[in-house]
């Protein structure tokens, strides 16, 4: 910026650009204030308190006033509409677990509740969505806040009816060892779990087809239940798998490889 070139200006025009000088500083404030924004997801830092009494640093340009604690937490506040959404699909995780019976349905909760339902339960889980969504400092500065209260009351509902809820034994009516093999592979936390059952659901493989009526895949649905010792809650997980072999034409399918298709919590074993 190129510097100001001072000059001898009569008393009403020196009046007159001070005024113009002071109008000019006022806007600029005001747009650093406004621009505590993310930005392409880089936020601009707070700015620190300069010693020098004119409000200029060495460069000579004009000094930002910092941020107060209560405005630096305003800006990293969940929005109050995201907030309400969340609220809103915890509620209903929450009418789902308490709606629960092993005779009316078949699941305790749905697909779209059940990362809603570990959260409840598992403080590890909570605190890593909360990360994902830079919440855990406006949580720690906001107790009682809808996000915690609701899942505090969800974990509350499962307590009553996550140990009863136990798969059906018919998810593991069928065994082969090779396949069974393949599914413990494909678990990352195997070493820290204690296996109750493991098997195949179905006892002959399943045929996929296309519109015209074409073999694409054949498959298999396969299940683990078991306990794992890192997790910091009590239940279990079942976890689906898929086991799967593609069509490779003449009649014939390629190798068999398998998926980890789910992972649902359940109660555990009464023993």
């Amino acid at each position: 910026m190129k510097s100001l070139k001072f000059i001898k200006q009569t008393g009403v025009r020196l009046i007159f650009s001070a005024a113009i000088l002071s109008i000019t500083s006022q806007s600029f404030l005001a747009q650093i204030k406004i621009g505590a924004i993310e930005i392409g997801g880089i936020k601009r830092p707070t700015a620190t308190r300069d010693k020098n009494p004119q409000g200029k640093n060495q460069k000579g340009n004009p000094v930002t006033k910092p941020e107060t604690q209560e405005e630096s937490s305003k800006t990293d506040d969940p929005p109050e509409w995201w907030l309400k959404v969340i609220a809103s699909d915890i509620a209903k995780a929450k009418e789902e677990v308490d709606s629960y019976t092993q005779a009316g349905k078949m699941y305790l909760v749905s697909s779209p509740s059940a990362p809603w339902l570990l959260r409840a339960v598992s403080s590890k889980a909570r605190e890593e969505f909360a990360v994902d969504k830079k919440m855990n400092d406006w949580r720690q500065a906001n107790a009682g806040n809808k996000f915690d209260t609701g899942l505090d009351e969800l974990a509350a509902s499962a307590a009553k009816k996550l140990p009863g809820y136990i798969p059906n034994l018919n998810n593991f009516a069928n065994r082969d060892a090779a396949i069974e093999q393949m599914m413990k592979a494909k678990l990352k936390n195997f070493a820290t779990l204690k296996l109750f059952k493991i098997g195949l659901f179905h006892a002959n493989w399943i045929i996929e087809k296309n519109d015209p009526g074409l073999p694409t895949s054949r498959y298999r649905e396969a299940y683990i239940w078991a306990k794992d010792a890192s997790d910091d809650h009590n239940y279990c997980h079942l976890y689906g798998f898929v086991v799967q072999q593609d069509y490779a034409g003449g009649g014939t399918f390629g190798a068999t490889y398998a998926y980890l298709n789910t992972d649902t919590l359940f109660g555990c074993p009464a023993n």
